[in-house]
């Protein structure tokens, strides 16, 4: 099969396995994109949290939710990049890998402490 001038390097048999396998992998990486953003806008009610929100401070509200659920990871970004350059790839990782367990345990340590003397039960927020 000849393939005319602009896509001479599918004339290779290599080649056109190696398009097709590109061609299958970005096609499933689009669908695990499309699939996880899905999945975060249905667990995060993020449409009722604008429907909510007053006409004049939408703006306000969703710039403060993003900020809550991602405005950390530019500065844990920047912690990480600077540590890397310093002190190389690996110290960052394990840096980074301390620094998360570290703060999972707080988590948990908060999670699990006792409740306050005149609750009277039920669920936490």
């Amino acid at each position: 099969m000849a393939f005319p001038r602009g896509l001479r390097a599918l004339n290779h048999r290599d080649f056109r396995r190696f398009f097709l396998a590109q061609l299958a992998a970005q096609n499933g990486a689009w669908m695990q994109t499309v699939a996880q953003s899905w999945l975060v806008l249905q667990l995060t009610d993020s449409p009722f949290l604008q429907l909510d929100a007053p006409d004049e401070l939408r703006g306000r509200v969703m710039s403060l939710y993003t900020l809550v659920w991602g405005g950390a990871f530019p500065f844990g970004a920047l912690l990480v990049g600077a540590i890397s350059e310093r002190w190389g790839v690996s110290t960052a990782l394990l840096v980074n890998g301390v620094l998360g367990l570290a703060g999972l345990a707080l988590i948990g340590a908060w999670w699990r402490r006792p409740a306050p003397a005149g609750s009277r039960g039920g669920s936490r927020p």
